[in-house]
């Protein structure tokens, strides 16, 4: 755990030479925003007003460090903020050293334990969230079926912390059966088990929901340990599937029948659901109203998210894309993608680079990965659907054990018409004039098709080295259905610091002007430039 000190006090000088802190001398704000991306838990000696006042802009989605603050004359020691380290664990140590009173902010005796958010939690919950608090060790006991589930770092961390106590340890068991803990213990379920399910039409929800729960209690199985129910997609929508409250994987009958030696719905189901590595647990027990079955995960079933940056710009990324990328365990980009989130990688970060070109390699990568139980991204530049990769990674993960959801970024034909205007205001198409994977004569044809339709057309790959007449050739074709005086937009690499910003016309269209960052829009027999600015009118106007 990497702490920061931030002070230019003797009392700052002191704890960064008597503690294996890294000590920063500078003003509070300029030192906060260095400190931010890398450190743990950041020490301010000073005031908690003008700390509070010093982290307020850098708060956001991302918790950020913990804080903990210093008064000058060492008296007090204050948790502010747990953020993403254990404040609570060194405050209590810089107030042992300075021999000062600590104040803990965060509730160690309600139980707060948000990194167990993937469990569920029960005994002794206050005596273990102290334990962390304070920075004791603990004692883990993890059934052996559950051996590479992940557990939550600090809990890692406390199992092997040293400490001068004495006594009993807490002790946290890691299980999904059903567990009567011991005084001082607590218990953790991890989402580990499957219910395959299959109901028949017009089942009673009652009857289903006994049939699940009488076989977890006469397995010895814990109810908070389902992950999901598993089922077909004809048995999807019935009630008693619905009505038992659990996430529900709906699984096509020809992925059911993949699974040999298991004619049964609820147990191909649940085995599929269970992934690779996954077993079957119980047998099934029927009725007339369904069948279910149990399996178990061997680990967390996997996330897979693609995430479009946008062109560049950080105030042109999404929420839901940063926010992607701040809680993933793996990021998969090129090393131009990964330029435009520096600001969100931590330390925890696990980063793969990979060389444009292979893209095929980095896909499987980050699906081998996700495959592990592990949270990752794929990184993209514009929208990760459009000439990007989504496609190709929705294709190869039909059979992966990973869930993949597509975050959408601004595209790159949004971001150059927001800049020449708006020249998109009626109908328009996308072609890339890249014949790597697209015969010319595909091409060409569809250019042809928008020339006839009127239609603004966007193009993308215009123009590179080993392509250098590929754009000449689309504005001859356009030629034959545009006038001369047909506006264009030329951007290239759009709201970065090298972008450039040109508005000519078909006739006057210069290829020489555009490369492999470029994005060309060419306008309809509507389109007009208005002060400067392409437009395509949407016809609301009288």
């Amino acid at each position: 755990m990497k702490v920061v000190v931030i002070s230019t006090s003797a009392t700052g000088r002191a704890l960064g030479e008597s503690l294996p802190f890294e000590h920063v001398r500078g003003s509070l704000a300029s030192s906060f925003a260095l400190a931010w991306n890398e450190a743990d838990v950041v020490v301010c000696v000073g005031d908690v007003s003008s700390v509070v006042r010093a982290a307020a802009p850098l708060l956001g989605r991302d918790p950020g460090p913990g804080i903990v603050c210093v008064d000058e004359s060492a008296t007090w020691v204050v948790a502010v903020l747990e953020g993403r380290g254990s404040a609570s664990a060194v405050a209590i140590e810089v107030a042992d050293r300075l021999d000062a009173d600590v104040v803990l902010t965060e509730s160690v005796g309600g139980g707060r334990l948000d990194e167990f958010d993937a469990f569920s939690v029960e005994g002794e919950v206050e005596v273990l969230a102290a334990a962390l608090a304070e920075g004791a060790a603990v004692d883990i006991e993890v059934d052996p079926e559950l051996r590479e589930w992940p557990l939550p770092p600090r809990l890692v961390m406390a199992a092997t912390a040293v400490t001068s106590a004495t006594g009993p340890r807490p002790v946290v068991v890691v299980t999904d059966r059903i567990t009567s803990p011991r005084s001082g213990d607590t218990v953790l379920h991890p989402r580990s088990l499957v219910a395959g399910i299959a109901a028949s039409a017009g089942a009673s929800a009652r009857e289903i929901d006994d049939l699940l729960h009488e076989l977890l209690r006469d397995e010895g199985l814990s109810p908070e340990a389902l992950a999901e129910v598993a089922t077909s997609d004809l048995c999807a929508s019935e009630l008693g599937v619905l009505a038992l409250g659990l996430p529900v994987r709906s699984l096509s009958t020809e992925r059911l029948l993949g699974v040999k030696a298991l004619p049964r719905v609820a147990e191909a189901a649940a085995r599929r659901s269970a992934g690779r590595d996954g077993t079957l647990v119980t047998s099934v027990r029927s009725s007339s109203d369904g069948s279910v079955v149990i399996a178990r995960r061997a680990r967390p079933r996997g996330q897979l998210a693609l995430v479009g940056l946008g062109p560049g710009d950080p105030e042109q990324r999404t929420g839901a894309a940063a926010d992607a990328v701040l809680l993933a365990d793996v990021v998969v980009a090129s090393g131009t993608d990964l330029e435009q989130v520096r600001d969100l990688l931590r330390p925890r970060h696990e980063v793969v680079e990979r060389m444009p070109g292979d893209e095929p390699a980095r896909v499987r990568q980050a699906l081998a990965e996700a495959e592990r139980g592990r949270r990752v991204v794929l990184l993209c530049s514009g929208d990760a659907g459009v000439y990007a990769l989504a496609p190709m990674a929705c294709e190869l993960a039909a059979d992966a054990d990973a869930d993949v959801d597509v975050i959408p970024g601004v595209t790159a034909a949004t971001s150059a018409a927001a800049l020449l205007g708006a020249p998109l205001g009626h109908d328009f198409v996308l072609i890339s004039l890249s014949d790597a994977f697209t015969p010319w004569e595909v091409i060409a044809s569809r250019i042809r098709a928008a020339g006839e339709a009127d239609l603004v057309a966007v193009f993308y790959e215009p123009r590179t080295s080993g392509r250098p007449d590929q754009l000449a050739r689309a504005r001859r074709i356009l030629l034959e259905h545009r006038k001369p005086e047909t506006p264009v937009g030329i951007v290239t690499d759009a709201y970065r610091p090298e972008e450039e910003l040109t508005v000519t016309t078909l006739g006057d269209l210069d290829p020489t002007l555009v490369g492999m960052t470029t994005t060309v829009i060419v306008g309809s027999t509507t389109t007009v430039v208005v002060d400067g600015r392409m437009v395509t009118p949407a016809a609301y106007l009288p």
